[in-house]
């Protein structure tokens, strides 16, 4: 709510809640509470344009909403049936979480969590022994849907206490909890689901080094049974948890910031308004159906064509810059995680070289093309070689991320006058990834 608030200006946002707090000894900020602020409440709730349901809905708030326009949004994992069934009555307007578990279950587009990295700051280690952290939020059996292994991942950090502070914790309010968490140089999330979850959002913003079992991003991805491995590798060589902090922070300030990811709120909001909403995805939805850049289709002009490319190669290119004109927004697509390894202005030109992977996504038969973004919203692709990078296959674990490095060379007489943006578009198996750089050249 706070980033939407603090980072759109299309849409003024309030947060009612049956209550702020669980049996089980989590509490959580509040903004309105229905049995606390019920006059406020139905206030808001009579002025709001939009009715945004998370996950359940209060009988007494029906005569307040069956004519407004209401979006929906799952978060429970194990899909919970009653829910759905209940609530899809409500509105076709349909969403999950942006997390790959809530995505391959519902089979629906997801809507981000948001945290703000200029409120969730790093706090420095001023301690002897490095500190684990791990907050699970469930003691359900291994292999239950929906369990962190709570248990398994107990028994692994106790054989580390010789070495490392460890803090295992749950049920707390949700301030202490964050301040145990931003205390820590590692923490845990979901080793066991192939997903992450909040937490991981808070320790990328807290600069730690994270251990989730999600595909590659911001942290280090693992399983229960490589965790220990992982952990001898971060407490033995202090430079390795130095770098893997570092880049848990770079990430969620480039790939994650809500200043950017408020726009999947935005638009969903829009389409809502407008009518225009489709957003229920294939059922056949895999890996982390992320879209990753959030600029509105609307605003992308007509691509152009290099003329001087062979045929076959011009056919190629016009369906890229077809694609950048036309960014799916009706089907998931999936984020992108990069780095600029060379950035070289010559006297004909402009180098760019580095590495660049679709999370989630195998790289074997991925294409991966540098393109351009003239003021008037104008495409070109630029060609763009593909290189073999044994490094990034080794740092994130993953042998197919070695075809993931790219070079390209921008030549300067042969790109619009004006000044242009700079992206990277990846394309595989019909999904699809870009970002707009933060580079930019005058013709």
């Amino acid at each position: 709510m706070k980033c939407i608030n603090k980072y759109s200006s299309d849409f003024h946002v309030r947060w009612l809640a049956n209550e702020n707090s669980y049996a089980d000894g989590r509490v959580f900020p509040k903004d309105l509470i229905w049995n606390q602020d019920r006059e406020d409440a139905q206030r808001v709730l009579r002025q709001a344009d939009i009715i945004h349901i998370q996950n359940e809905v209060n009988p007494e708030w029906m005569p307040f909403i069956k004519n407004k326009r209401i979006l929906v949004q799952y978060h429970s994992c194990p899909v919970r049936q009653d829910v759905v069934t209940e609530l899809t009555r409500w509105s076709r307007h349909q969403y999950t979480l942006m997390q790959p578990m809530q995505l391959r279950q519902y089979g629906l587009r997801g809507l981000p969590n948001l945290l703000d990295p200029d409120e969730y700051t790093p706090q420095p280690a001023l301690r002897p022994q490095p500190r684990i952290a791990f907050a699970p939020t469930n003691a359900w059996k291994a292999g239950e849907v929906g369990s962190k292994a709570s248990r398994e991942v107990a028994e692994i950090l106790g054989g580390f206490q010789d070495r490392a502070e460890v803090d295992v914790f749950g049920h707390l309010p949700y301030t202490e909890n964050l301040d145990r968490k931003r205390n820590a140089d590692i923490l845990i999330d979901d080793v066991v689901n192939d997903t992450f979850h909040k937490t991981t959002l808070e320790g990328c913003c807290y600069g730690l080094a994270v251990l989730t079992s999600a595909p590659p991003g911001g942290w280090l991805q693992t399983n229960l049974e490589h965790l220990a491995l992982y952990l001898r590798m971060l407490l033995r060589e202090p430079e390795y948890l130095r770098d893997m902090q570092a880049r848990s922070r770079e990430w969620i300030m480039r790939s994650w910031h809500p200043r950017d990811m408020v726009q999947y709120y935005v638009e969903a909001y829009e389409k809502l308004l407008k009518g225009k909403s489709k957003p229920a995805a294939s059922k056949n939805t895999t890996g982390t159906g992320l879209l990753e850049s959030p600029e509105s289709p609307a605003s992308h002009g007509l691509g152009r064509l290099l003329p001087f490319l062979p045929g076959w190669r011009k056919f190629k290119y016009r369906q890229l810059a077809h694609l950048l004109k036309n960014w799916p927004t009706d089907q998931p697509a999936l984020p992108m995680d990069y780095w600029i390894d060379e950035w070289v202005e010559l006297e004909t030109g402009f180098k760019i070289s580095g590495w660049a992977f679709m999370l989630g996504e195998a790289m074997q038969a991925a294409q991966i093309h540098v393109f351009l973004k003239s003021e008037d919203g104008l495409y070109r692709i630029v060609e763009t070689t593909t290189l073999a990078r044994p490094d990034v296959g080794r740092k994130f674990n993953a042998p197919h991320l070695a075809n993931s490095g790219f070079a390209a060379f921008i030549e300067s007489h042969k790109f619009k006058a004006g000044i242009c943006e700079v992206g990277i578009l990846i394309t595989a198996n019909r999904k699809h990834a870009k970002i707009i750089l933060d580079k930019k050249i005058l013709g």
